[in-house]
């Protein structure tokens, strides 16, 4: 049950929010490794939101 309640909570912030990185910075992928893999540089992402279009839902 909580897996797919934080499956829906993911996808809504995704479908609601447009994500950048910031201005003049590229997205780190690098990997540091441990018994689980971490990302060396914690990812950070500016949400602005997405205006909603009327047309789409009519």
């Amino acid at each position: 049950m909580s897996e797919r309640t934080v499956l829906y909570f993911v996808a809504t912030l995704v479908h609601l929010f447009d994500w950048t990185v910031p201005q003049g910075e590229n997205m780190d992928v690098s990997e540091k490794f441990g018994i689980v893999l971490k990302k060396k540089t914690p990812l950070l992402a500016i949400p602005t939101t997405r205006l909603s279009n009327p047309d789409l839902y009519n």
